[in-house]
């Protein structure tokens, strides 16, 4: 994946992020995914507009512990 977007210092909703992916065979296409949520600093959630999947819908969590933060995706 490459992320053909410029990005911003923060995250915000509505951020449109422009990428190049490969899933399947090597094949490039265009995916275009918007920031639909943002609750900082626990976690965020990123759509797909246009792209290779019929649905996307991701969320990315943060939690902080001792020395570091632990991120599930």
């Amino acid at each position: 994946m490459k992320i053909m977007s410029e990005l911003p210092d923060e995250i915000y909703n509505g951020l449109i992020i422009r990428y190049k992916v490969r899933p399947v065979l090597s094949i490039p296409l265009n995916w275009l995914t918007e920031i639909s949520h943002v609750n900082e600093p626990h976690f965020f959630v990123d759509e797909q507009r246009y792209g290779p999947y019929r649905m996307w819908h991701h969320q990315h969590h943060f939690k902080e512990v001792p020395g570091g933060v632990i991120i599930e995706d």
